[in-house]
């Protein structure tokens, strides 16, 4: 599999091809039009500009998005909507310079700074413990939990796929479902400081960064969160947070590396 297969050239290349026959079939092509950009893994930090430029261009009845795919069973996704996100990068410094670990024990480490705060993120079952975090999620409708209901589970093969013991909370079937495509999480997406070469290396880094993202339902705020995040870091230690940060559309940063104070 190349680069890129099955995000995105695979889905636009179906497309094209079903164009293709389409034309073969019957004769004319119905009226369509393609958005692609390639910007997309970084925050598609100009189509929101692009859009906004071009919107008699870009009206139309009905939009595809790139993803799709299928199932454990081969059967094809349709999805009728997605998640939004906003990505964030933590930074912590405790020194001007790496220490020797002699000193950790009258100099603040600042991976543990930054682990005890991305450990008051979330439960142990994945539940988001930042206050107001929750507070505009949209409660699903009779119809919605009927439709998630209806969609197949895979949880087991899933789980067998990922080799993992088991998904958060024990979730499956029903349960599964709504927390996958309906409920709202944190993730972290790395974590980086000090020495992490062969052997060892008698270290105490000065700064940790923390990659993360929120994955947001409909009327989260993702101008909200950033600042629910704040409030409840520093909630937790007198400290200054700054970030950089990304959402889907908009790219957003602070002036300064996050410090400490």
């Amino acid at each position: 599999m190349g680069p890129g297969t099955h995000d995105d050239k695979g889905e636009l290349v179906a497309r094209v091809v079903a164009l293709k026959l389409f034309q073969k079939k019957h004769g004319f092509l119905p009226r369509v039009k393609f958005v692609v950009e390639g910007e997309e893994e970084v925050g598609s930090p100009h189509l929101e500009a692009y859009v906004a430029d071009k919107q008699d261009l870009l009206q139309a009845e009905a939009v595809l998005w790139e993803a799709g795919g299928v199932d454990a069973k081969d059967r094809p996704y349709l999805y009728a909507g997605l998640k939004g996100i906003v990505a964030l990068e933590l930074r912590v410094r405790t020194a001007a310079f790496d220490l020797h670990s002699s000193y950790g024990a009258v100099v603040e480490n600042p991976v543990y700074r930054l682990g005890r705060a991305l450990a008051s993120l979330r439960d142990e079952e994945g539940r988001v413990l930042i206050p107001g975090f929750y507070h505009r999620v949209r409660p699903l409708t009779p119809l919605e939990m009927e439709v998630l209901a209806e969609v197949p589970d895979e949880s087991e093969a899933l789980k067998e796929a990922f080799g993992v013991r088991d998904f958060l909370g024990g979730a499956r079937n029903l349960d599964f479902n709504q927390r996958l495509y309906a409920e709202p999480c944190v993730n972290f997406n790395g974590f980086h400081a000090g020495y992490g070469g062969p052997g060892s290396k008698t270290v105490l880094p000065a700064e940790a960064r923390a990659k993360l993202d929120f994955r947001l339902v409909p009327d989260q705020d993702p101008e909200e969160v950033p600042e629910l995040l704040r409030r409840h870091l520093e909630a937790q230690a007198s400290t200054t947070w700054r970030w950089w940060s990304w959402r889907r559309g908009k790219s957003r940063s602070a002036p300064t590396s996050p410090t400490p104070s």
